[in-house]
């Protein structure tokens, strides 16, 4: 299990390289139908903090560092809020939560002006996106509709989105590492499995990269929105069955 596990986060850091989102999703879900939640959550958030922080380096000349003040103050709202308001999500609707995610964006009228370069739309998004994170573990569609309209290139796009998902994985395993720490036997994960989650991050997200400068924007958009709905339309049936 703990060897599917390990190539799982490889074969999807690799993804999200390429698309700046989409295996994430799928990790999680992953994770999920093998550990206990919190487990999940947190050793979710490790993988995610390496793949991300580590494509924030490599894409390090495009980040639009404007935004990040006002994104971080919003997560850290609502990571306040969910200190006082846990409970605990049942495995059927948090697949049910993880589907409606992953096809948030075909429900979002394009028509919206939502720009996450504007200070108030930022701090919105950071509220949005650490609550969704908190909840179902990813919240890449929710953070993709701030900004979908932005004037920001798919390098741009890539590294900014990659520092804002750092710091909400980072809040993601401060709150459920908290929640392990009240029962630490919940999280029975062998100390390799943590050690292997930075190269395995490492390597996915660089060779992702490397397919990521052979695709036009265009190509970028697209493959994105029909992973999503995919994956999406998976999470939603199995979360159903599971009810």
């Amino acid at each position: 299990m703990w060897i599917a596990i390990v190539t799982a986060m490889a074969l999807t850091s690799f993804l999200s390289g390429i698309l700046g989102m989409g295996g994430g999703i799928i990790l999680m879900g992953v994770l999920v139908l093998m550990l206990p939640l919190a487990s999940a959550m947190v050793l979710h958030a490790l993988s995610q903090i390496s793949a991300n922080g580590i494509r924030a380096w490599l894409h390090r000349d495009h980040i639009h560092w404007g935004v990040l003040r006002w994104y971080i103050l919003g997560g850290l709202l609502m990571l306040g809020l969910f200190f006082f308001l846990w409970f605990e999500v049942q495995k059927a609707w948090f697949f049910i939560g993880l589907g409606t995610m992953a096809l948030a964006n075909n429900v979002v009228p394009r028509s919206l002006n939502i720009d996450v370069t504007r200070r108030p739309q930022a701090t919105l998004c950071g509220a949005l996106v650490t609550g969704c994170q908190l909840f179902v573990g990813v919240a890449g569609t929710i953070l993709d509709i701030f900004f979908v309209n932005s004037r920001l290139d798919r390098y741009q796009i890539v590294a900014t989105k990659a520092v804002t998902q750092t710091s909400g994985h980072i809040m993601k395993l401060i709150f459920y590492g908290s929640v392990i720490a009240m029962d630490y036997e919940t999280l029975a994960i062998p100390l390799w499995v943590y050690i292997a989650v930075v190269p395995m991050a490492f390597i996915g997200t660089r060779l992702g990269a490397e397919i990521l400068h052979r695709i036009n924007d265009t190509q970028f958009r697209l493959y994105t929105r029909w992973l999503l709905n995919a994956v999406g339309v998976i999470y939603l049936g199995r979360g159903v069955l599971l009810l």
